[in-house]
């Protein structure tokens, strides 16, 4: 077990529990920022992220079709442009839910690394003012939302992952049949 910190002088232990307070109120400041920034701006990231998975699905069904569908005098570039705006739109999703995880991530830890601290000194009044500190950012943890449908974290990707493969299916599963269609009509059998 590592060696506790033993903090004894006074005008010591009132500097740390001074920093303490104005570093727990800059905590709290960040978190109401952040959560204004979070409704000023919930409704842009619903928009931006429904946007880009619309992208996402209708250049992967493109780029099927140019691929698979014997398209004529298919070009380079009608195959390079869909995959550059796909790799754009996934770029702008992941480092859009990057910087809003690790925002979150960061804010949510603090009181974890409160208690590490704690864990660390040997002084009572130091410790009860980390404890009371620690409490209180916890209970204010902080989470990006669009508009409160979906929180935008890592499972995000996953979610788009997955609907975009279950819509590109659907729409594939589409076009084969009416493909079917175009080339096994389907005549009136009840005769003149």
């Amino acid at each position: 077990m590592g060696k506790k910190i033993l903090v004894r002088d006074v005008k010591l232990i009132k500097e740390v529990t001074d920093r303490l307070y104005h570093l727990c109120r800059m905590h709290y400041k960040l978190c109401h920022l952040m959560r204004e920034l979070n409704k000023t701006f919930a409704f842009q990231l619903l928009c931006s992220l429904a946007v880009s998975m619309g992208d996402v699905l209708f250049q992967s069904y493109y780029l099927y079709h140019l691929l698979f569908n014997n398209v004529p005098n298919v070009t380079t570039t009608m195959i390079l442009c869909p995959i550059a705006w796909l790799v754009d739109e996934m770029v702008e999703i992941f480092l859009l839910v990057r910087s809003c995880a690790s925002s979150c991530e960061s804010a949510n830890t603090t009181p974890i690394l409160l208690h590490e601290f704690r864990n660390e000194l040997d002084n009572i009044e130091i410790e009860s003012h980390i404890q009371m500190y620690s409490l209180q950012l916890l209970h204010q943890k902080i989470r990006v939302s669009a508009l409160g449908f979906f929180d935008i974290d890592y499972s995000l990707i996953y979610s788009i992952v997955g609907a975009v493969t279950t819509y590109l299916v659907i729409f594939i599963q589409f076009d084969q049949q009416t493909s079917d269609i175009k080339l096994y009509p389907v005549g009136n059998c009840s005769g003149p």
